[in-house]
């Protein structure tokens, strides 16, 4: 219920992965050496909108792109 509760939130961003954005993230995986193309279009978005991110896996993104911001959750 907590998720739901912030995904209706208006400074929640939930953006389509599409054809080009998929293919965007599997470049950014084979650049970092990772295999998370989920990560990558989280790192991706972040990118294109100058975002924070919310997640539990801060790790993760940080090895793909150590700039961006994370709160852990």
């Amino acid at each position: 219920m907590r998720l739901a509760r912030l995904l209706n939130t208006r400074d929640v961003l939930v953006e389509a992965l599409t054809d080009a954005a998929a293919r965007a993230a599997g470049v950014l995986c084979g650049t970092a050496g990772t295999t998370d193309v989920i990560d990558a279009s989280v790192v991706l978005t972040a990118r294109r909108h100058d975002a924070i991110v919310i997640s539990s896996d801060r790790a993760d993104l940080e090895a793909l792109d150590p700039t961006i911001p994370v709160v852990d959750c």
